[in-house]
C-alpha cells in the first residue's frame, strides 16, 4: 500500500479532531464584531444580547467595534475571519441588502453563515401634527395636488428610510422627491417648517416627539403593541414592510455542531428577561429567526431592496 502523504495525514487528523472540538465548543472567549460605534442603539442592543448568550455558553464574548463605510468595514472583517466559531458578528439590513447593491463590496452575503435574527426596528412614516393629511389616502391626494412641495427626507442614499420612501412613492403613484439630511432632528425642523412632507423614522424618535408629530402609519406586518393607534400601511392598502433589522452571523464554513450550539444560545438569549428589557428600552421589537430562516429572509430582503435601488437608477 502506498504510504500517505503529509498533506493527507494532516487532513485526516483535522477531520478526526473536528467532532471533539465541536463537542467542547466553546472553550475560550468568542469575539463579536459590531460594525457600529460603541454606545449607539445598535451597539447597546448587541452587547446586551451577547451578554445573555455568554451566560448560556459559559465564555466571555468581547465586542470589537469596527466602524466605517456604513457598516461594511466590520462586515468585511467578519467575512474574512476563521470559520471556527470564535469570531462572529452583528449583521444588519444596510451592509447586507443595500450597500452591496449600491457599490461592489469585498464580501458577498454567501460569505456568511447566518446564526439568528434577533431584533427589528419597524419604520414610521411621520408628518407634522398640524399637517392636512392623517392617512395614506389623504397624503396621496395632497401629493398629487402639490407636486412641487412633494419632498421627503432620509439619513442618506441607500438607507432603509430612503429605500422605504422609494417603495412608498411607487405604491402611491405620486411624486415624492428625496432629500438627504444628516439626522432626525434636522428632518423634524424642516418638516415642522413646511419644507418637507415628512420622513420615515424609528419608534423611539416618534415617541419622544409625539407632541409635534403624528404617524400616518407603521411599516410593519401588524400594529405594534406600543402604538395601538398607529395603523400599518398594509391596513391602508399599501403592503409595504420596512424595518432596520439585525442579528448574528459567522464566516461561511462554520462546523454544523458549532452552528447548532450558537443557534441554541441565540434562542435562549432572545428569551432572556434582561435582554428583552434592554431591547424594549431601545424601541426595538422581538423578531427571532434561526439560521436557515434568517438566511432565507436575508435573500428576500436583498432582492427587494436591490430592485428598488435599481429602479431608481442607483444600483450598479
Amino acid at each position: 500500500m502506498k504510504p500517505m502523504s503529509t498533506a493527507a495525514w494532516t487532513l485526516c487528523l483535522a477531520l478526526a479532531a473536528a467532532p471533539a472540538a465541536a463537542d467542547t465548543y466553546p472553550d475560550k472567549p468568542v469575539s463579536v464584531i459590531v460594525p457600529w460605534a460603541a454606545g449607539g442603539a445598535a451597539d447597546l442592543n448587541v452587547r446586551s444580547f451577547v451578554d445573555a448568550m455568554s451566560r448560556v455558553l459559559g465564555q466571555p464574548m468581547p465586542v470589537l467595534n469596527r466602524v466605517g463605510a456604513s457598516g461594511t468595514i466590520g462586515t468585511v472583517e467578519l467575512a474574512r475571519a476563521r470559520p471556527d466559531g470564535y469570531t462572529i458578528g452583528n449583521v444588519s439590513v444596510g451592509p447586507l441588502t443595500t450597500q452591496p447593491a449600491l457599490r461592489r463590496q469585498a464580501y458577498k452575503v454567501e460569505d456568511l453563515d447566518p446564526i439568528c435574527l434577533h431584533y427589528s426596528n419597524p419604520q414610521f412614516l411621520v408628518v407634522a401634527r398640524n399637517a392636512p393629511y392623517s392617512t395614506l389616502a389623504e397624503l396621496q391626494s395632497w401629493l398629487k395636488a402639490n407636486p412641487a412641495r412633494a419632498k421627503y427626507a432620509s439619513p442618506g442614499i441607500g438607507s432603509i428610510p430612503h429605500v422605504a420612501g422609494l417603495a412608498l412613492a411607487r405604491s402611491l403613484d405620486a411624486p415624492f422627491e428625496h432629500i438627504p439630511f444628516k439626522g432626525d432632528a434636522e428632518m423634524m425642523v424642516s418638516t415642522l417648517g413646511g419644507d418637507l412632507v415628512g420622513w420615515i423614522t424609528q419608534a423611539t424618535f416618534f415617541q419622544a416627539n409625539r407632541d409635534k408629530l403624528k404617524a400616518i402609519g407603521v411599516m410593519s406586518e401588524r400594529r405594534m403593541d406600543e402604538f395601538p393607534d398607529v395603523p400599518t400601511l398594509r391596513e391602508q392598502g399599501h403592503a409595504l414592510v420596512f424595518d432596520v433589522w439585525g442579528g448574528l452571523a459567522a464566516p461561511r464554513g462554520l462546523p454544523a455542531a458549532v452552528r447548532a450550539r450558537l443557534e441554541s444560545a441565540c434562542q435562549q438569549a432572545a428569551q432572556s428577561p434582561e435582554y428583552q428589557a434592554v431591547r424594549a428600552r431601545l424601541g426595538m421589537t422581538a423578531a427571532y429567526l434561526p439560521g436557515a430562516a434568517f438566511a432565507d429572509f436575508i435573500r428576500a430582503e436583498s432582492a427587494k431592496n436591490a430592485a428598488l435601488l435599481r429602479q431608481a437608477g442607483l444600483a450598479e
